[in-house]
């Protein structure tokens, strides 16, 4: 990934990531194949370069979204990521992947604070934030601003994680299964 960043191979990058984050599914080369295809895809991958190095991630997921047919947020928010720590960004809120998976581990967590809440209907408001997908960039500002905090917060109540925990660990506990912030 960091040698297609410092050559500004762009599709190159969006491949490193995408095969990362395809996994074992059949249809994953016939997809990349249709996304690589688009015109503007190098085109679109360079802009959000531009606003996560100029801006943040936020601007970044705002440049890709529904830019490249077929390159959804569950990917290009994993190609984000990477692009974030090849290029050293620091433009706080750090890129970091959502996707359906994690999405759904948020949607429960906020169900079980809307119980607590007393709210009428927090299973159905937690479905309808935390969708399985289509987050716009104002929720993914706030599924980043939601993980920078729980991330600041369980190292300040001494929750048995390393002192240096980042949003990026707590994304992959949430991913893995590891943590439940339910319980």
């Amino acid at each position: 990934m960091r040698d297609a960043v410092e050559r500004e191979e762009w599709a190159e990058a969006l491949v490193a990531s995408y095969v990362w984050g395809q996994g074992r599914t059949a249809y994953g080369p016939h997809r990349l194949e249709d996304i690589l295809a688009a015109a503007a895809v190098n085109t679109v991958i360079a802009r959000a370069v531009a606003a996560l190095l100029e801006q943040d991630a936020v601007a970044a997921y705002r440049t890709m979204r529904g830019a490249v047919k077929g390159l959804g947020p569950a990917f290009f928010t994993k190609l984000l990521y990477f692009l974030a720590l090849a290029l050293h960004s620091s433009h706080p809120p750090c890129a970091l992947i959502l996707d359906q998976r994690v999405a759904r581990v948020v949607r429960t967590h906020a169900t079980q604070v809307g119980m607590g809440m007393g709210l009428p209907t927090p299973a159905a408001t937690a479905a309808w934030i935390w969708s399985d997908w289509g987050w716009t960039p104002h929720r993914y500002a706030v599924y980043l601003r939601w993980m920078t905090a729980a991330a600041g917060q369980l190292v300040s109540t001494g929750v048995r994680w390393p002192d240096s925990l980042s949003p990026d660990l707590l994304e992959l506990a949430l991913f893995s299964g590891v943590w439940d912030p339910t319980n």
